[in-house]
């Protein structure tokens, strides 16, 4: 049992380890924690900030710096996000995908992110003309969905594409 937590937490360690870019690494090594986190917090602000304005190319710039500092699902969303916003959708789906891998293996992650990119990643699924694995990613969302009014609009979502499938 204890060989299997420690399995978890060590699976949890070796995938950020192994998502780590070179440049990431480099900079660990030469910025303290405390240093890190600050510049991380103040792209990762910067890069909010911008999105919001809906200058997203800024916004991707702030929030790879972050990325690079701190490798965190939700930047990754907010990648996606902006990238969604440009219609880059080749690199949004890449980045919806990764923010999932993280929930997946690390369920302590907040919930809304992982709900929302399900959802990133249906619309783009649905857009590719992949109605049923569309439906199945928008089933996830719903079911980790804390939103009642997401889970309505995913619900009604669902039964639109399900009749899809019908024809």
């Amino acid at each position: 049992m204890i060989f299997k937590k420690n399995l978890g937490f060590l699976l949890v360690v070796a995938f950020a380890l192994l998502a780590l870019s070179p440049s990431a690494m480099a900079l660990n090594k030469i910025l303290s924690p405390e240093k890190a986190g600050e510049m991380f917090d103040g792209h990762m602000d910067a890069g909010l900030e911008y999105f919001a304005r809906g200058q997203y190319q800024e916004a991707i710039n702030e929030l790879l710096l972050a990325d690079q500092l701190m490798l965190l699902p939700f930047t990754k969303y907010w990648i996606a996000k902006a990238y969604l916003n440009l219609k880059q959708f080749d690199l949004a789906e890449e980045y919806f995908d990764q923010a999932i891998k993280f929930y997946e293996i690390d369920v302590f992650m907040v919930e809304r992110y992982y709900s929302e990119a399900c959802a990133g990643k249906a619309f783009l699924l649905y857009k590719k003309g992949e109605h049923k694995k569309a439906r199945d990613y928008l089933k996830i969302a719903y079911k980790n969905s804390d939103d009642e009014s997401n889970k309505d609009l995913y619900a009604i979502v669902i039964s639109i594409i399900d009749e899809l499938l019908k024809r």
